[in-house]
């Protein structure tokens, strides 16, 4: 790992927030150089309100916004307010600083898990885990020794070249040691960030000489408990592609096909190419 923070210690321990100093902070891998990887932002964020929230709620929604870059080098200070507390609900704001820098705010919403009719989109690509590669994903490339510490990723189906349509990649992902209870959605929402954004620009791969981008919002709807632990297949979609500006959504469904996450990227996408005459 090239931060100064505390050597691996495994996945749940890697993603942990602890008290400092009258706040909580946490340390970041990062994702290119020394800017804090997103993921770790948003799961860091989910982690903090399941902590305060308690009285068996469950994670609905977390959508967070990236307002600057951070520094992995030092560590991430936390602030939560509860906004509202009903029967049903729970709304929280989380704010990540560095020195009086805001550099995301989170938004999440709690509930309490209720009885109901029940159906969701299936699966629509057909690989399995067996049949797909071992992979290291990248971003965040500094990351990446530690990552294969902690979780399996293999490539399932993805856009070649040439071929029709909208590009699109997936990923079969587990956890590799075992989780406490609410840590599977922090998991998730640590993995939700790793490839949603190079999606996007996949069929402009050749020819680009440089590429710049960024996450400007990240949303993750949560449909269905989970075992992060067994395979998860993320179904990665490029929707569109303007004025410098991407938009990705995933689909997250469990080892027995349920879909159990919605994932939605806004980035930031730069590309110059070189001559093409």
């Amino acid at each position: 790992m090239t931060h100064d923070g505390p050597p691996w210690r495994g996945f749940a321990e890697h993603l942990a927030v602890r008290p400092a100093e009258g706040a909580r902070e946490g340390w970041c891998l990062p994702a290119v150089g020394t800017r804090p990887f997103g993921g770790h932002l948003v799961a860091q964020s989910l982690l903090l309100v399941l902590d305060d929230a308690g009285r068996g709620l469950a994670p609905l929604t977390v959508h967070t916004y990236f307002l600057a870059v951070g520094d992995t080098s030092r560590p991430v200070r936390y602030r939560t307010e509860r906004l509202r507390s009903g029967r049903s609900f729970e709304h929280w704001c989380v704010d990540a600083v560095q020195d009086d820098v805001l550099l995301s705010r989170a938004t999440v919403v709690l509930h309490v898990p209720e009885a109901g009719p029940t159906y969701a989109v299936s699966r629509r690509r057909t690989s399995s885990p067996e049949d797909s590669r071992i992979i290291t994903l990248e971003p965040p490339e500094a990351s990446s020794s530690a990552l294969r510490q902690g979780l399996e990723i293999r490539r399932g189906e993805e856009w070649q070249p040439g071929e029709d349509g909208l590009p699109y990649q997936d990923a079969w992902i587990r956890c590799l040691e075992p989780l406490s209870p609410g840590m599977d959605q922090v998991v998730l929402a640590w993995c939700s960030d790793l490839e949603l954004a190079p999606t996007v620009d996949l069929a402009y791969r050749q020819g680009v000489e440089s590429r710049v981008g960024a996450s400007l919002e990240h949303s993750i709807r949560f449909h269905a408990p989970f075992d992060a632990t067994r395979w998860m297949l993320l179904e990665q979609d490029g929707e569109a592609l303007s004025h410098g500006r991407g938009l990705a959504l995933g689909r997250v469904f469990s080892s027995e096909g349920a879909l159990v996450a919605t994932i939605v990227q806004h980035t930031l996408l730069r590309l110059s190419f070189g001559d093409t005459s």
